[in-house]
């Protein structure tokens, strides 16, 4: 039985119906094979036509000494035994893995992990992929931040080679590639005044539902898969109280991101009184409390951001407004009252103080003046 990686060949052949591409290779017994790759008219280059063959080249490879081979197996064997389970983590993962296969999947693990020059000059050079790109626009280049996320999933990728003894070393190589600020954020956070979340709620073109989540969003903190997760059976209306349980991400139902997500919280008279008005207002679809009659499910997050929420941002001097803009503000406004840190970690159900520590935007200057005043005061009156 073959224990090698096999390149196989894409050889051109001339036939009465016209020139075609093949893809050749010896099977496990080594017995000459051949598959039929595509026309020459389709695939005028043989540069075409290897990548056409690449799905033939990673199923001959697959299974070779019960081991994964290449890149592209070592993606199939992440999906396999260990994927995520949040479907927003899977989904960032398998546009992010699309990427890497694209460029790296026929490469032998042990090859790709040799050469990280290659690795950190590609990584360097990644471009934004559009839907429509415009002719003769110069590419432009990924985000820092986003950059980070690919480097990060390449060390994951090899941290599981090793484990899998696919790939023998002591160190992972990727740890060799440094980026520059790939923590930081390309766009500034959005935060609101009270005087703009007040002017969104007064605003006549945005629909009751999303000025009803939105202000779960922004006087409850929570993210806005926790509040389209919430079923009626969570919220008791009475007792002025909600359960947190679940989240929807992309129309599946999941647990909540952190166990500390999971929480109970104190509902005002006036959020209390605007959930009966929504309740009163629309029928409920299969116990959610924003269920849509079309899906059965909740609505789509993306959808109610950028057909109601952005535009109505835009109105209110907010540009760039989401749902997450809501849960800063929330801090920030948490923040402004003195609330306790413990008690505004807890209301935002994070694990971390840290990640707390890092919601709100840059609002500082102000909340520094005071501090500092008292500083500069007693410098002066020593001073005189």
């Amino acid at each position: 039985m073959r224990t090698s990686y096999q390149a196989g060949a894409v050889v051109l052949v001339n036939r009465k119906s016209g020139a075609c591409w093949r893809y050749r290779w010896r099977d496990a017994q080594g017995v000459h094979r051949s598959e039929h790759v595509g026309t020459l008219l389709a695939l005028p280059t043989k540069a075409d036509a290897q990548k056409a063959a690449e799905r033939f080249r990673r199923h001959i490879n697959a299974k070779v000494s019960g081991e994964c081979i290449t890149v592209a197996n070592l993606i199939d064997k992440f999906w396999k035994e260990c994927p995520p389970e949040r479907e927003s983590t899977a989904h960032g993962y398998r546009a992010i893995f699309k990427r890497i296969e694209a460029q790296f999947g026929s490469l032998r693990i042990d090859s790709f992990a040799s050469d990280m020059q290659m690795v950190e000059t590609w990584l360097k050079e990644l471009t934004i992929i559009g839907r429509h790109p415009k002719k003769r626009v110069k590419p432009r280049l990924v985000s820092n931040l986003y950059r980070g996320q690919v480097r990060n999933l390449m060390h994951l990728l090899l941290e599981k080679a090793m484990l899998w003894r696919a790939l023998h070393m002591d160190r992972n190589p990727i740890e060799t590639i440094r980026l520059k600020n790939t923590s930081e954020r390309q766009k500034d956070i959005v935060t609101l005044t009270p005087e703009q979340f007040q002017a969104l709620m007064d605003d006549p073109e945005l629909p009751f539902m999303v000025k009803t989540i939105f202000l779960l969003d922004a006087a409850l903190g929570l993210r806005i898969s926790e509040i389209l997760g919430l079923k009626w059976a969570e919220v008791d209306l009475d007792a002025r109280t909600v359960r947190v349980k679940h989240s929807v991400v992309n129309g599946k139902v999941h647990d909540t991101k952190t166990k500390t997500s999971k929480r109970n919280l104190p509902l005002h008279p006036y959020l209390v009184t605007m959930l009966r008005q929504w309740k009163a207002a629309e029928p409920v679809v299969n116990g959610w409390v924003f269920g849509s009659e079309r899906t059965g499910m909740p609505f789509t997050r993306d959808w109610l951001r950028a057909q109601y929420l952005k535009p109505a941002g835009e109105r209110v001097g907010a540009p760039g407004l989401g749902f997450h803009s809501g849960r800063h503000s929330f801090r920030n406004w948490l923040r402004q009252t003195g609330a306790d840190l413990e008690d505004q970690k807890n209301l935002l159900g994070h694990s971390r103080l840290t990640t707390t520590m890092i919601y709100g935007g840059d609002d500082q200057v102000e909340r520094l003046r005071e501090p500092n005043s008292k500083v500069v005061e007693m410098l002066v009156r020593r001073s005189a």
